[in-house]
């Protein structure tokens, strides 16, 4: 920019040295300076030709996808402010000078002539259609040092011009907001600072400190929120998105068209799993409870087997959640299910599993019933008459024994005085696994649909719109 013969051209190419231009590059991008004098860049596209070499180079290729077909075409279409990539541009020779030219005070010159030149008034124009040629970094050594320019060098920006762009009186105070707020603050700072914590300092010490959990649906959606807040950065950008996201590039934004389905699938499956986790997680097995009643076996009375069943259970669930039910210290219930009058304590409860104690001081008979899901029973003291249907045959069950009855069932008891019984069961929601399944799958299969009926309606919007959609009123004059 500093020798004689450029004071004698008015439009001036910038290209990085591996960057390969068409020969009608200058042809296709010029003009829009020629018939505009208000644009002062015109920035064409990046196309890799190295793309699929690795997975790196796919996931970047994604990535730079979304900063061209939305983040750039965006601000090209509402005549808002985008940044210059640096290269496969064309600039006005007057806008440079009047911004105060190329300064290398921080390590993404390019942004910052962007920035300064928008502040001045100059608009800028994205040609999606022009594309050129470049390779992109295939080691992660490369990929690491051009990520470090690319994060840190905004972020210095931002804190050398955010009182310059405040400022600024040319400019309307959207476009300030914008620049503040949406260009630099969230997706230059905020977006590198939580991705960093999240990625770099949570997720290793969840390995290396046992201490430190993440949830599942923090490791699933955190990111996926981040993602998305990025993606719907503004108003401006979810209109474009519905009106041209359906065309190829945007597809593969999100990993192609099919693959939408599957991750929104996944995140669906996921997060019901954790909501079954959370909300009907079991934290008992009927063995487990089995086995801890016949370790009280060896105690002699009721008292000393209740104080030794809370301490075994809060040994199994932390925060004081299992009652004691002594009878000075809990909440006894009176009950008469199936004519069995009966005394009942709850031990635990939960949306998927209840433990309780009950029983009777004097004796007592009716009809012990199993509802949706099955029970398990141990008698900690006393005794129990049990007989088969139809009355032919009984059995009797006494202190230290257990037995299982199955969901559905029903049979006439006889409990003599002071008969205590532990009784575990579970939800009929986690019993009947095959309902829940098939609920699952109309879930997904209903979203599904709903997915591929959105993408049929932004093919269709797309084919009615034009690259270059008039939002502000303001018309671009487009050379043919």
């Amino acid at each position: 920019m500093k020798h004689n013969y450029v004071k004698m051209c008015d439009f001036v190419a910038i290209f990085d040295a591996d960057f390969q231009p068409e020969s009608d590059f200058l042809l296709r991008t010029v003009p829009f300076l020629v018939h505009n004098p208000e644009i002062g860049l015109v920035q064409a596209r990046w196309k890799f030709v190295n793309s699929d070499e690795c997975l790196l180079t796919r996931m970047q290729e994604m990535s730079l996808d979304y900063h061209f077909k939305v983040g750039q075409e965006v601000g090209s279409a509402t005549h808002a402010f985008f940044g210059f990539n640096g290269t496969a541009g064309v600039w006005r020779i007057s806008a440079l000078n009047e911004a105060g030219g190329w300064k290398d005070r921080t390590i993404v010159e390019d942004m910052d002539l962007a920035v300064r030149a928008g502040l001045k008034g100059w608009k800028f124009v994205y040609v999606g259609d022009l594309k050129v040629k470049n390779e992109l970094p295939s080691t992660f050594k490369a990929y690491r040092y051009q990520q470090h320019r690319w994060s840190c060098g905004p972020a210095n920006l931002f804190k050398k011009m955010a009182m310059e762009i405040a400022a600024n009186k040319k400019v309307s105070m959207w476009r300030k907001l914008y620049l503040i707020y949406s260009f630099f603050f969230v997706r230059k700072i905020i977006s590198h600072i939580g991705t960093f914590i999240f990625y770099c300092i949570v997720m290793p010490a969840t390995v290396l400190i046992p201490e430190v959990q993440v949830p599942i649906w923090g490791a699933v959606y955190i990111p996926s929120t981040i993602t998305l807040l990025n993606v719907v950065g503004t108003p401006s950008e979810c209109e474009f998105s519905r009106e041209g996201e359906a065309e190829e590039e945007w597809i593969r934004v999100w990993g192609f068209a099919d693959e939408v389905d599957f991750w929104i699938g996944g995140c669906f499956r996921v997060g019901v799993r954790v909501f079954l986790d959370g909300f009907w997680r079991h934290r008992f097995l009927m063995e487990m409870i089995k086995n801890l009643s016949e370790k009280s076996w060896g105690l002699k009375d009721l008292e000393e087997r209740l104080i030794f069943l809370k301490m075994e259970l809060d040994g199994l669930i932390n925060g004081g959640e299992i009652a004691s039910c002594n009878p000075l210290h809990s909440t006894w219930t009176i009950n008469q299910d199936g004519l069995l009058l009966n005394s009942r304590c709850t031990l635990y409860k939960s949306n998927s599993e209840e433990l309780s104690i009950w029983g009777w001081p004097l004796q007592t008979a009716g009809l012990l019933t199993a509802g949706f899901s099955a029970r398990t029973y141990t008698i900690l003291s006393g005794r129990l008459t049990e007989w088969s249907n139809g009355g032919i045959g009984y059995s009797i069950g006494k202190a230290n024994s257990s037995w299982t009855q199955q969901k559905w069932s029903a049979s006439p008891v006889q409990l003599d005085p002071n008969t205590w019984i532990l009784e575990y069961s579970r939800s009929p929601l986690t019993e009947n696994g095959k309902l829940v399944s098939a609920v699952l799958e109309f879930l997904k299969f209903r979203l599904r649909r709903e997915v591929q009926r959105l993408k049929q309606e932004f093919w269709l919007s797309f084919s009615f719109t034009s690259q270059y959609s008039d939002f502000t009123g303001e018309r671009l004059q487009i050379p043919t």
